[in-house]
């Protein structure tokens, strides 16, 4: 009986640490820092974008899918109809930001700042066409979460972006404009896998903000190819 005791023992006790050493092995391989990637000719990105204007109107929204390649080491976005067909996209807007290549990472905007690690905070400016003006947006690495969209599962950094500004008009008065960027980066897809942003407007104190804008992108698949 000893031996049958022994070997029961022996099975609850590696039973019990197969689990600990899965949990460890996930710990293991998410990522703790990422460096800024390289690219080369021959990688393709899709996405699905979702830009909505719920206030206000503007002719350049981006709606449905495109495709982001680099050729001769720039960037080419192309919005595909139905049949697979191609059309060049020559605003590109959010789209642009989908891959952090080197131009993207050394504008002054600054929505990248590599290495991504968790707790990483950097100032940023952009210029407000709206409010005619150069304003600065707050940026966070919040943490690493995996992240599901149609083109697989990833770990990935999330990054968050804000900034707030006044205007003023003699028509409207004084009201707050709040915009807000959340996304996510992957190391393995070396692109954006998820992107949100959304626009509110204040109106005097204690007021609840009216949402103004809203835009969503979503990695949908990829061949990131290698890198340089």
């Amino acid at each position: 009986m000893r031996p049958i005791l022994i070997l029961l023992l022996s099975l609850a006790a590696l039973g019990l640490a197969l689990p600990n050493l899965k949990a460890a092995e996930d710990t293991v391989s998410l990522p703790q820092q990422a460096e800024a990637p390289d690219y080369k000719s021959g990688g393709a990105w899709t996405y699905r974008s979702n830009n909505k204007m719920l206030s206000g109107s503007r002719s350049n929204l981006l709606n449905g899918d495109f495709e982001i390649t680099l050729q001769d080491g720039k960037r080419v976005v192309s919005q595909l109809d139905s049949g697979g067909q191609k059309a060049d996209v020559s605003t590109p807007g959010a789209l642009s930001l989908m891959l952090p290549t080197k131009g993207i990472i050394e504008a002054d905007t600054q929505y990248f700042q590599f290495p991504l690690v968790v707790g990483k905070k950097w100032t940023a400016k952009f210029y407000s066409k709206p409010a005619s003006r150069w304003l600065t947006a707050d940026n966070t690495v919040t943490g690493i979460e995996t992240v599901t969209t149609p083109a697989g599962t990833f770990p990935a950094f999330r990054i968050e972006r804000y900034s707030s500004v006044s205007v003023g008009t003699v028509y409207v008065g004084t009201f707050n404009t709040d915009s807000t960027w959340i996304y996510f980066y992957s190391p393995q897809t070396r692109s954006l896998l998820r992107y949100h942003y959304q626009q509110e407007r204040r109106e005097g104190a204690g007021r609840n903000p009216a949402l103004m804008e809203t835009h969503d992108i979503e990695l949908i698949k990829f061949d990131a190819g290698t890198p340089q």
